[in-house]
């Protein structure tokens, strides 16, 4: 029988975006959460990991990650470079740095080789530690489009429909398009469709015969529209990119909002790519200084927010100069766009389950996962605690304590 362990707080965040509980415990017991309870009431049986003035809250989703890459400046040189089991061992080792972030749950956008459906095994039998994970395999792209070299390149119905299938027997929890090129495939126009709107209604229609969703990458107002219009369910970085400028599209907006679709931003690359004095390359496409599309990118994803678009926390951790611990930073850019931490915090855990449609993660409830995180002080008060946790359990496991 599974120890039973009583994780006592100062504060527990127990359902974000709602206040935090003062002077609680959360009882565990192996993978799941039994209660939560006043911290005068622990079962003597109980083991108590006492975190003294910590808020404990549920451990953290980023919504875009990619576990085959390296977060190098050469991320697609790297890959192309690598073989299978160099990649898988790569994988092994990001996941293992997620998990340490506080990052209990991730979604890979795009891998190469299924590689990351053989970690998932390894990590669910427990050879290796790393988060719970949501997988696409490799995405579907037009023929030498934005990531053709993770292996995914379609054209045509029949091979649109061959290769969801395969996707679906390897285990896929959804199906990822490459609407438009992107700044890591030379080559590749990050404003042009790489796909007909029918072509993605056929990839939305097919996906949904195996019981998946869709998630589209796609930087133009015109993809991010014809995406919204077949139906995907999420909108990888969404950046509203024109030439010479960034704005969201109210229309566009609107129509995301009635259909339920989800942003997942991804801010942060821009970003490091600014402090690090690196040219952005999807700005250089544009003809725009990096700071003023980054400004042009926060403007964006306060329009969505202002427009009812739910807007969920992802890094793109992998891509060029974007570490696995990346998360924090990307929700302290959100947090300016809601305009509420706890609002922000529930970006990367109960909104963030919610959306990607995980029934018993996101919030520390019972019967849900023991996936819980710890940081010194209140988050709601400062974002950037969550850049450091003190204590990450995963699936009951501890595998991050500095409880002293």
């Amino acid at each position: 029988m599974a120890e039973l362990i009583a994780l006592k707080a100062g504060l527990t965040l127990d359902d974000p975006p709602k206040p935090p509980l003062p002077l609680r415990a959360v009882l565990v017991s192996g993978r799941k959460i039994l209660d939560i309870c006043g911290a005068s009431d622990i079962p003597a049986s109980a083991r108590v990991v006492d975190l003294g003035d910590a808020t404990l809250l549920p451990g953290l989703i980023d919504a875009h990650v990619h576990l085959t890459l390296c977060g190098c400046p050469t991320p697609r040189q790297t890959m192309m470079r690598e073989d299978r089991d160099t990649l898988l061992l790569r994988a092994a080792e990001n996941a293992r740095m997620l998990l340490l972030a506080g990052i209990t749950t991730a979604r890979d956008c795009g891998d190469r080789d299924a590689v990351t459906f053989a970690l998932r095994d390894a990590i669910e039998s427990g050879v290796v530690a790393g988060p719970r994970l949501l997988l696409c395999g490799s995405p579907l792209t037009s023929p030498r489009g934005h990531c053709y070299f993770m292996g995914g390149e379609v054209e045509g119905a029949a091979s649109i429909t061959r290769a969801i299938r395969t996707r679906a027997q390897l285990g896929a929890d959804f199906i990822k398009v490459m609407a438009t090129g992107g700044g890591l495939t030379p080559g590749t126009d990050s404003l042009s469709l790489q796909f007909s709107a029918d072509d993605i209604a056929l990839i939305v229609a097919q996906a949904d015969r195996h019981g998946l969703y869709v998630a589209a990458h796609a930087h133009s107002g015109a993809s991010i529209r014809i995406s919204v219009e077949a139906g995907v369910r999420t909108i990888e970085h969404c950046s509203f990119v024109q030439h010479g400028r960034v704005a969201a599209d109210p229309e566009v907006v609107r129509a995301m909002s009635a259909r339920n679709v989800v942003a997942v931003p991804t801010n942060i690359p821009a970003a490091l790519a600014i402090q690090n004095g690196r040219t952005l390359g999807l700005a250089k496409q544009v003809d725009m200084a990096s700071g003023d599309f980054l400004e042009g990118r926060r403007m964006a994803t306060q329009q969505l927010i202002a427009g009812g678009v739910r807007v969920i926390a992802g890094t793109d951790a992998g891509a060029t100069g974007v570490a696995f611990d990346a998360l924090a930073g990307e929700m302290e850019l959100i947090r300016e766009a809601y305009g509420s931490a706890l609002q922000t915090i529930a970006s990367a855990t109960s909104l963030s389950a919610d959306s990607l449609g995980l029934a018993e993660v996101g919030r520390i409830r019972p019967g849900f996962d023991s996936d819980l995180i710890a940081v010194r002080g209140h988050p709601a008060d400062n974002i950037a605690l969550l850049r450091e946790p003190i204590f990450v359990m995963s699936k009951g496991t501890i595998v991050r304590s500095e409880v002293r």
